[in-house]
């Protein structure tokens, strides 16, 4: 029998012990912050999006871009 594996992506912001309990695999969205491209959840955190906007003053929509999640198959 094939294994299943439940996957989601990054943004369901889902504590690491539900991770663990339900072995769910996040798969990094990638946000834009300008020129900088960067992986919710491996070299982003929320605090570094919020310290972007205070020190830009853009908004969502005028500097983000993201990208659809994509499986390596590993």
């Amino acid at each position: 029998m094939p294994k299943t594996i439940i996957t989601c992506d990054s943004t369901s912001d889902l504590t690491p012990a539900l991770y663990s309990k339900y072995d769910v695999t996040p798969i990094a969205l990638g946000v834009s912050l300008g020129d900088d491209f960067r992986r919710d959840g491996q070299n982003i955190t929320n605090s570094d999006i919020f310290a972007y906007v205070d020190a830009t003053g853009h908004t969502y929509g005028s500097w983000t871009v993201t990208q659809a999640p994509t499986c390596t198959g590993k």
